[in-house]
């Protein structure tokens, strides 16, 4: 099997042939409107990594704290890494 395939059966329940992925990446924006209910984002993931979905979508500050998640089954990491800015029409001068 290709590596884009062992990466694709992670993220697609086999049962079903479909993916729940839960985009946490919202802090990205820098909008607090955003934020409501998930303030306390370690704690936010551990409850989604409880609830079983098949991959959590997060920005690359925010990685560590799906990694960092002990037990076997482990959601998908779903990785948020563009610039867009919707917000504003000027680009950052740096990605990280």
């Amino acid at each position: 099997m290709s590596d884009s395939g062992y990466r694709l059966r992670r993220l697609f329940n086999p049962d079903s042939g479909r993916c729940l992925d839960i985009a946490v990446d919202h802090g990205f924006f820098g909008q607090g409107g955003f934020l409501a209910g998930i303030e306390d984002l370690p704690a936010a993931v551990s409850v989604l990594v409880q609830a079983d979905p098949d991959a959590i979508q997060l920005t690359p500050g925010q990685a560590r704290l799906l990694q960092s998640q002990g037990g076997r089954r482990r959601p998908a990491l779903v990785m948020r890494t563009d610039v867009a800015n919707v917000y504003g029409t000027v680009l950052p001068d740096h990605l990280f």
